[in-house]
């Protein structure tokens, strides 16, 4: 009967291990290991100033004791202009504190801190931490670039000795990123029409004004101040397409209409640059910061003025 009794806790026991998948069956194993989590995908589509991408390292057995993990950054994306890395605080197993994770970061890759995590129930992965990939908007037409974000390993942060691979043998260590410029330069020649002008001059106000006379790299506001009649006014802007900025000459404007008490003997000139404001899917908007300048002796007479430009 004993013998019976022991037959059938064998068959129980066997029973049960089967209901769990082994986690590293069919590669290369290796107890000493950190991994991207399965919510890590090995490639991603990304657009500049888009959605960050939450990348989770793991240690399928834990330590017990925080490690440092380590993850190198290459390809034409660069550090700190069309990405960055980020990262909520959480609590270390060591100390038992809240601390923030990323230990470093710079060009070459970021330290990361994995925290020690007790083990609850079934848990079969226990030490984890999220960390966030920021796609930044640089505002400049400089094409489509690539990151890759590989996983290289870990130490343990009181062990000395303890050193972990990267990856799962040759998978859940690499994360591949294409980040899609979304800056577009600005074509004058689509730019004509009429914008809604909002200024910021001594006052707010609104008023229409038409952009002409595109050709090359340059267009022309025509009535800039939105004071006198069409043809005058007029202020040519040249666009840089490497990343939309604007220029404009010191131009002659009469302001004897303007509200101002300006002479008309006396013109004034307006003096400043600006930037259109343009992704590869909107219309451009222009903003233009300037300052009403009087002419004979130089002297700025109304300053820190700002018009916006709304396609109509």
């Amino acid at each position: 009967m004993k013998n019976i009794f022991i037959i059938i806790f064998a068959l129980i026991v066997m029973s049960a291990c089967e209901d769990f998948e082994d986690p590293i069956a069919g590669i290369p194993e290796t107890d000493l290991f950190v991994q991207f989590g399965a919510n890590t995908p090995d490639t991603v589509a990304a657009g500049e100033g888009g959605t960050s991408q939450t990348v989770t390292i793991q240690s399928p057995i834990s330590f017990q004791e925080d490690l440092i993990a380590t993850i190198t950054f290459t390809g034409s994306a660069e550090f700190g202009v069309d990405f960055d890395i980020s990262a909520d605080s959480i609590t270390s197993g060591n100390s038992g504190t809240k601390v923030y994770p990323i230990v470093s970061k710079d060009a070459n890759g970021a330290s990361i801190l994995v925290p020690y995590i007790p083990a609850g129930g079934n848990d079969l992965i226990t030490d984890q931490v999220d960390f966030d990939i920021d796609f930044l908007s640089d505002g400049i037409t400089d094409g489509d670039k690539v990151l890759e974000v590989a996983l290289t390993g870990a130490t343990g942060t009181t062990t000395s000795s303890l050193t972990l691979a990267g990856g799962r043998g040759p998978i859940r260590n690499d994360t591949y990123i294409n980040i899609a410029d979304s800056d577009c330069p600005a074509n004058p020649s689509e730019m004509e029409g009429a914008y809604t002008t909002t200024e910021s001059c001594g006052g707010d106000f609104t008023f229409t004004s038409n952009m002409i006379n595109a050709s090359g790299n340059q267009i022309t506001i025509d009535n800039f101040g939105g004071w006198g009649a069409a043809g005058t006014n007029q202020l040519v802007l040249t666009i840089n397409p490497a990343d939309n900025s604007i220029t404009f000459d010191d131009t002659e404007i009469n302001g004897a209409a303007s509200g101002f008490g300006v002479p008309a003997e006396e013109p004034w000139l307006a003096r400043g640059s600006g930037k259109v404001n343009l992704t590869c899917t909107d219309a451009p908007e222009v903003d233009i910061t300037f300052s009403y300048v009087r002419q004979s002796d130089d002297q700025v007479r109304v300053g820190d003025c700002t018009h916006n430009y709304s396609p109509e």
